[in-house]
């Protein structure tokens, strides 16, 4: 069954935000795993048209990479 756009959205939030409950939870709020949490928080946001939404999710994932890995990792956005 496929559910309107919209829709998806709805549902997806809740789920997203339980899982960055859960790893800020199990692995602490400065883990990379949790900024990507955080992240995929904030593409849900970007991608409904919410910038303002996303983009201290956004911020705050980037904070812990760069905390974590160092501004020049790889896996560290720029």
């Amino acid at each position: 069954m496929r559910f309107p756009r919209a829709r998806s959205f709805s549902q997806a939030a809740p789920l997203l935000r339980d899982a960055l409950a859960i790893r800020e939870d199990a692995l602490g709020p400065e883990h990379p795993d949790t900024a990507t949490a955080l992240n995929n928080l904030a593409n849900l946001f970007r991608d409904q048209g919410d910038y303002a939404e996303a983009r201290p999710l956004l911020e705050c994932a980037l904070a812990i990479l760069e905390k974590a890995r160092g501004p020049w990792h790889p896996d560290t956005p720029y």
